[in-house]
């Protein structure tokens, strides 16, 4: 009779567990956590791409399931952006936190890469600067017109970087923007921020300018902070 009632037990131990399966656990992201939500976000991956890109000025390539030479970057494609210009723009918040992920090829002579609009104007531009022949990202601030210049991180070629950008709209002279790059996502390294901008609008807008080349993938824009 014991041994009937231990296999009923067991039986309905089986059937019904005391302690329920964590299934966030196994339906997560891979990394033991649920996927994150984003204001916005663009990975390139699958066919064509997940947000509406505007044509804003070039007749150059703009290849958005781009697989050869270094790309993808991340996942199954890139953009390869060759004089190509277009816009994505985004709900806007007062606090922005904007990433995304290039690679610049070898005969890049790029100056300006993308603008960083309030869907009209240019608040901030981010840039490759050069300092005695070694080559930044700078950001550009109060409607581009100053540029937190970087000197950590030195920019080569067919190389993945990370860019963090943080924006809190000001109501004068007050507004501050932070530059960040990494070249694995998770390890970023601050290359200068300003408490002092001139900027008052919500930033809605990144814009790819049309005179050069780059790779770009996994953009993500949100208001609080961003990590890969």
């Amino acid at each position: 009779m014991k041994k009937i009632l231990l296999y009923a037990l067991l039986i309905l131990l089986i059937a019904y567990p005391v302690f329920p399966m964590n299934t966030a656990i196994l339906s997560g992201s891979g990394e033991g956590s649920a996927a994150t939500s984003y204001i916005m976000q663009e990975t390139f991956d699958g066919v064509g791409t997940d947000q509406t890109w505007t044509d804003r000025a070039g007749t150059g390539t703009w290849d958005t399931d781009y697989a050869a030479g270094q790309a993808p970057l991340e996942g199954t494609h890139s953009l390869q952006c060759v004089t190509e210009g277009r816009s994505l723009d985004w709900s806007g918040v007062d606090t922005t936190y904007i990433t995304f992920m290039v690679s610049l090829p070898a005969n890049s002579t790029a100056n300006y890469l993308f603008d960083l609009s309030d869907g009209t104007d240019a608040i901030g531009k981010i840039r490759l600067g050069d300092v005695e022949g070694t080559k930044y990202f700078e950001l550009g601030y109060s409607g581009a017109a100053s540029y937190i210049t970087g000197s950590n991180v030195a920019i080569s070629a067919n190389t993945t970087y990370y860019i963090k950008i943080k924006y809190v709209k000001g109501t004068g002279a007050n507004a501050s923007w932070q530059l960040w790059v990494s070249t694995d996502g998770s390890n970023w390294t601050d290359e200068g921020s300003v408490a002092n901008a001139s900027d008052t609008t919500q930033l809605t807008r990144l814009q790819t300018w049309g005179s050069y080349e780059m790779v770009i993938d996994d953009v993500r824009v949100d208001e609080s902070d961003i990590n890969y």
